[in-house]
């Protein structure tokens, strides 16, 4: 399913990586069907449109598989802003992924470990539904929410944790999200999402999704489920 849907983008290999072509469409349909991720900023007639960063880290995995231990850093989200923009170009290389001249992950392909397709798509969807849900809690005991008018939640990086060998993947993996810890900065709210990975039962590793919010305001609890109604039905 997500591997397929990737490949479909893919227009032409190079040594060591790869070139996709992704517009507004692809994707909104990757962070509304794949990621249920439901943040309105996703939908194809937003004139503010960012793509998923789950998207980006998509097409990495799919070039390369997961790293057994690594930190994969997000710079810059990609924002297609113009309605008439037909997609563009993305270079996956070892180095990380770039769009022109600039660069939007960072990372260094050195551990390659696998490629799983079941790992891939229960992590998108765990990290794409997050909010509001997940997070409702962490907003509520931290004082702080994300301020929806002027403020930016920017997923910042992911990092990964596997302690089984290749050769031992055989069975069913389930991704389960442990807790959301938290730090607060000033007005910044700096939130790790921990996921653990079971391989057949036992505990094989996890991975870290790593947000910031930024200019958050003091959380309001009626002001707060106001934004979580426009959020869930805009």
């Amino acid at each position: 399913m997500i591997e397929d849907f990737l490949n479909f983008m893919k227009v032409r290999s190079f040594e060591n990586g790869g070139v996709y072509f992704i517009d507004k469409e692809s994707g909104s349909n990757f962070a509304k069907d794949i990621c249920k991720d439901l943040n309105p900023i996703h939908n194809v007639e937003s004139k503010k449109f960012i793509m998923l960063g789950d998207f980006l880290f998509a097409l990495y995995v799919n070039e390369y598989g997961f790293p057994k231990n690594r930190e994969v850093i997000f710079k810059n989200p990609i924002k297609i802003n113009s309605l008439e923009n037909s997609g563009l170009e993305v270079i996956v290389s070892k180095e990380g992924i770039f769009v022109g001249n600039q660069k939007k992950v960072e990372s260094s392909v050195e551990d390659f470990l696998f490629f799983d397709e079941s790992l891939l798509l229960q992590y998108c969807e765990i990290s794409g539904s997050l909010f509001p849900d997940k997070l409702w809690g962490v907003f509520e005991s931290s004082g702080l929410m994300p301020n929806f008018k002027r403020g930016i939640v920017m997923y910042t990086g992911v990092n990964f944790g596997f302690n089984f060998n290749l050769d031992s993947l055989y069975g069913d993996i389930e991704l389960d999200l442990d807790n959301v810890d938290y730090e607060i900065v000033s007005n910044r709210l700096f939130l790790k999402a921990n996921v653990k990975v079971d391989l057949n039962g036992e505990n094989v590793g996890s991975i870290c999704k790593n947000l910031v919010c930024l200019g958050c305001v003091d959380y309001n609890k009626e002001k707060f489920d106001f934004l979580v109604e426009n959020y869930r039905f805009k």
